[in-house]
């Protein structure tokens, strides 16, 4: 399974000192529960309190479906997602915040 950040998207972010890092899950199987974590942090520190969505769909195809995060720890979101088909996905990870942060980067994952 291979995750990259979509190389044809710019990641420029809007806010000065958001960094976001997508961590791979070590495995993608169709009908089997994924968990999808991420870290998001603001000048070094860890975001707290922020709204995470995961937007997942297959390639070339318009139906998206949406995970909601958990923060499990301080600026650690998680969900979980059953990709219901092989092949290849985009998961566009949207942040959120009361200060009116919205930033987003989408990522290309193989389900097997």
């Amino acid at each position: 399974m291979k995750v990259k950040k979509d190389d044809e998207a710019e990641h420029e972010h809007k806010t000065k000192g958001f960094a976001m890092h997508f961590t791979e899950p070590k495995e993608i199987k169709q009908n089997k529960e994924t968990d999808l974590k991420v870290h998001v942090q603001i000048d070094d520190k860890p975001l707290k309190d922020a709204d995470v969505r995961y937007e997942i769909w297959p390639k070339d195809n318009k139906k998206h479906d949406w995970a909601d995060a958990k923060e499990t720890k301080d600026g650690e979101y998680e969900a979980h997602y059953t990709f219901k088909e092989k092949g290849k996905y985009n998961i566009q990870i949207h942040v959120e915040d009361d200060d009116d942060l919205h930033e987003h980067e989408e990522y290309n994952v193989t389900v097997k």
